[in-house]
């Protein structure tokens, strides 16, 4: 089932910038990740300022072994079902300008217990690998899934992709024929 929800607009901010903004709405961080995302995020998780995109959730149970449930297998399905040609959108800001914008309520809803995205795995203080999660069992905490490529997904969760909007030419900026 294709999900298009929202759109969202880049604010092309680091991990330190997004703690009292997500705070303030209420949101926490689990302690070891509130540190790794103010020393570690970086320039490959955020998305570029005022660029607008559509947000694509692809639900987990679309592959319903659990063994294929995969990170690798989840992004190939998008690619079939969305035509994605690149995952470069996929960065750890959209996760937080997603949940700005999807209540606990909104994502039982939707079907989903957590939802998350498959971005460049973030590392933490530890060297270990996880992807930006959100899910309404742990109330209103944001935090690090630890996942390989080839770990299996839970069949309940929901996974953004981001489609980058283009942005209209306007008339002075066209060439005559």
């Amino acid at each position: 089932m294709r999900k298009d929800v929202l759109t969202i607009v880049g604010e092309g901010l680091f991990g330190a910038d997004w703690i009292p903004i997500m705070e303030n709405q209420k949101f926490s961080f689990r302690k070891e990740f509130k540190t790794s995302l103010s020393r570690k995020y970086n320039e490959e998780q955020r998305l570029p300022s005022k660029k607008k995109y559509k947000v694509h959730i692809l639900a987990g149970n679309e592959i319903e072994k659990k063994q294929e449930r995969t990170t690798e297998n989840l992004k190939r399905l998008a690619e079939e079902k969305y035509g994605f040609k690149s995952f470069e959108t996929l960065k750890g800001e959209g996760v937080f300008l997603c949940r700005l914008k999807i209540s606990n309520q909104k994502m039982r809803e939707m079907g989903f217990d957590y939802i998350s995205m498959l971005h460049k795995p973030y590392e933490d203080d530890y060297g270990d690998e996880g992807f930006i999660i959100f899910d309404d069992s742990l109330q209103d905490n944001i935090y690090l899934y630890y996942a390989e490529m080839n770990d299996y997904w839970a069949k309940n969760g929901g996974f953004i992709f981001l489609e980058e909007i283009p942005v209209p030419q306007s008339k002075k900026d066209k060439k005559p024929l």
